[in-house]
């Protein structure tokens, strides 16, 4: 049997919280995303995304697909810096990252990072729950400053067989007795 695409089994739970356009997230479509803007003039703004996908029962996952991307930028002439984070992991009685990556600066100055469409192949046993997070931050205060930024959650897919094949075989030449 083919791998499908676990997150989008109807039997599949999804709380999602931070932004707007929620199913976006999980739609199998790595150009629309679940998403979030802000800025504003002096002072900081920040953002966060999170997605949780629990499954119905344990699975053995072969391949995880994401895309993720969060931006900051400010400007001003006094206290400046800025930040973002984001991941995605799963769940096997504990959690482990797929993709975590931070960064932050300070002075005028932005960042904007877009993990791109990835998958991350291998044997992962006994998956309940995979989950994304994105967050940015920017600061500009001193009467100047302007600050914005942006999280997306493009697409987090877990991909693995819905059913066992336990050897059973059918000889449709003998009939049924």
């Amino acid at each position: 049997m083919a791998a499908s695409n676990l997150v989008l089994l109807a039997a599949t739970s999804h709380s999602c919280s931070g932004g707007s356009n929620y199913t976006y997230g999980y739609d199998a479509n790595f150009s629309t995303a679940h998403s979030g803007l802000y800025s504003g003039g002096d002072g900081q703004g920040s953002l966060t995304l999170n997605a949780n996908h629990t499954f119905s029962k344990a699975y053995t996952i072969t391949s995880f697909k994401y895309r993720l991307r969060a931006a900051a930028s400010e400007g001003g002439n006094y206290d400046r810096d800025w930040e973002i984070a984001l991941y995605m992991r799963y769940y096997d009685g504990s959690w482990h990252y797929v993709v975590n990556y931070s960064t932050g600066g300070g002075g005028d100055g932005s960042t904007d990072y877009d993990t791109g469409e990835n998958t991350v192949t291998g044997t992962y046993a006994n998956v309940t729950q995979i989950d994304g997070y994105v967050y940015s931050r920017a600061k500009a205060t001193g009467g100047e400053g302007h600050y914005n930024g942006a999280c997306y959650i493009y697409e987090l897919q877990a991909w693995g067989e819905q059913y066992v094949d336990i050897g059973m075989r059918f000889d449709t030449s003998a009939g049924v007795t």
